[in-house]
């Protein structure tokens, strides 16, 4: 919202900085998440696994069905506002 409503009052030359500079941070996180990826994946379904059989014996087949509910809902939340933000 800030960025949306914000960018209002800014000349379009800082918009053009604003967006420029973001851009280039996207592209770092993308590189770092790459990186980070190679490293990490080797050990994760291992993890995961783990992690879901922790889940399965401390809080049952609810922590499971809570956790699949929250990812659903984090995904859908984010694909309105992306889709929000194209459409304004």
């Amino acid at each position: 919202a800030i960025l949306t409503f914000g960018a209002y009052a800014l000349t379009f030359e800082a918009q053009e900085l604003i967006g420029g500079l973001l851009s280039l941070l996207t592209v770092a996180m993308v590189t770092w998440m790459i990186f980070w990826m190679q490293k990490t994946a080797r050990t994760m379904k291992r993890s995961l696994e783990g992690g879901i059989d922790r889940a399965l014996t401390v809080g049952g087949a609810w922590a499971i069905v809570a956790i699949g509910f929250v990812s659903v809902a984090r995904e859908g939340i984010e694909t309105t506002l992306l889709l929000w933000s194209m459409v304004q």
